[in-house]
């Protein structure tokens, strides 16, 4: 790669490759592959942006600071990340420098400490956090590659936590895990996870309320952002069975292999789950057995008052939605819950010759005492028309009530 004629390094992962650099104002992009290109097209739509192509040479005007991912039939993803200015480590921060690579099984932190990896470092370990007012942030790389399979960064009853400005990659479980972390900021980060199916997850909210996330990329082999409750299984500290109010996610950037992009469930072991939003956000892609927007209550939760708003699908397959009130493998309450009040709003979905009859949406409660209520679909758009009813959409229903369209 070049950008504005300066080499660029290409780091390759298990989830393709990426390039970084401080980009913050417009650049001219141009990446080389190792054969002839055909065709190749620029994620998200939103950008607006048309790869040219001579040769081997696929080159683009991108805006900084920017994030995108640049596709190619037969090669490998190459994920664009066009930065600001990082900003400089806190006082007393534990600094890993940039050009370095640091490396250890797992690295700890507790109440009140700071971690910062710079751009252009790489930490190679497992991250256990403990305590509030933790700050992880610096622009580098926190690197799962070779380590044991399991979760890999985790933050376990840390109020007030802040993690800003990071790149995970090749993790060997769910790549950030945030659990009982009441007032937490997640801004900036960039997710790659390996793979396809459950355990590959990018961002995982789990009892914690009155979260922010902000301006995250985040490309998975699972579900993208999941925001549960339940008993955590390993050893921690804290309780991750707590009820959940008040999560936003916002400004970001989201593809999937398996699982959904934006997920509620399927462990909700808690008496509720409310007032959640997901605002301006880009799909790159629902692959496999997922899709973008998804609530599966397989646990006792009344789930309320959800809003999507502002979400652009580029390209889904199997599903366009899924909620529902089940049993299922990972269920742990004997009763099931509900899920009531459900908003999709200003949402644009883009298909190809392949969606139609194919993908399907789906709203079901378990049974009669086991509903969904109220689900409202405000300037739903199809290829840019209007959706007026259940069926322009292959909605499947059971025991759900007050479905309602809306110009």
């Amino acid at each position: 790669m070049r950008v504005d004629g300066i080499p660029i390094p290409v780091i390759s992962t298990a989830r393709g490759d990426f390039a970084l650099w401080t980009g913050s104002t417009h650049a001219v992009v141009e990446a080389f592959a190792s054969v002839a290109v055909s065709e190749a097209h620029l994620r998200p739509r939103s950008l607006g942006i048309t790869p040219a192509i001579a040769g081997q040479r696929i080159a683009l005007d991108l805006p900084g600071p920017a994030r995108a991912l640049l596709e190619a039939p037969g090669l490998p993803h190459l994920h664009l990340f066009a930065e600001p200015e990082s900003q400089a480590a806190p006082a007393g921060a534990r600094i890993i420098r940039a050009g370095t690579i640091e490396r250890q099984e797992t690295l700890t932190l507790g109440e009140g400490d700071c971690l910062w990896v710079e751009r252009g470092a790489v930490l190679n370990a497992h991250l256990d956090l403990h305590g509030a007012g933790i700050r992880v942030g610096g622009g580098g790389l926190i690197s799962g590659a070779g380590l044991a399979r399991r979760k890999h960064i985790v933050a376990d009853g840390c109020p007030g936590l802040r993690i800003a400005d990071l790149l995970v990659c090749d993790p060997g479980g769910w790549a950030v895990v945030l659990g009982a972390c009441d007032g937490a900021e997640v801004e900036d980060l960039r997710v790659l996870t390996p793979g396809s199916g459950a355990g590959t997850d990018g961002l995982d909210l789990v009892g914690s309320s009155h979260v922010r996330v902000r301006r995250v990329y985040i490309v998975s082999g699972d579900d993208a952002i999941v925001i549960k409750a339940f008993p955590a299984g390993e050893a921690r500290t804290s309780d991750w069975s707590r009820p959940v109010s008040d999560i936003t996610a916002e400004q970001c950037i989201l593809g999937t292999y398996g699982g959904h992009s934006m997920e509620i469930g399927h462990e909700l072991t808690v008496s509720h789950v409310e007032d959640i939003v997901f605002r301006d956000i880009d799909v790159l892609f629902a692959h496999n057995f997922g899709g973008p927007f998804g609530i599966h209550n397989g646990d006792r939760a009344a789930v309320r008052r959800v809003l999507w708003e502002r979400v652009r699908v580029d390209h889904c397959y199997h599903q366009i939605l899924d909620l529902r009130v089940m049993r299922s493998r990972y269920s742990r309450d004997a009763e099931r819950g509900s899920i009531a009040d459900v908003r999709f709003r200003d949402i644009d979905w883009w298909t190809t010759r392949f969606n139609e009859g194919y993908t399907l949406g789906s709203i079901g409660g378990k049974d009669a005492s086991h509903r969904i209520s109220r689900v409202a679909f405000e300037r739903f758009r199809r290829d840019g028309a209007l959706v007026t009813s259940a069926d322009e959409l292959d909605l499947m229903f059971r025991h759900a009530d007050d479905v309602t369209f809306s110009g």
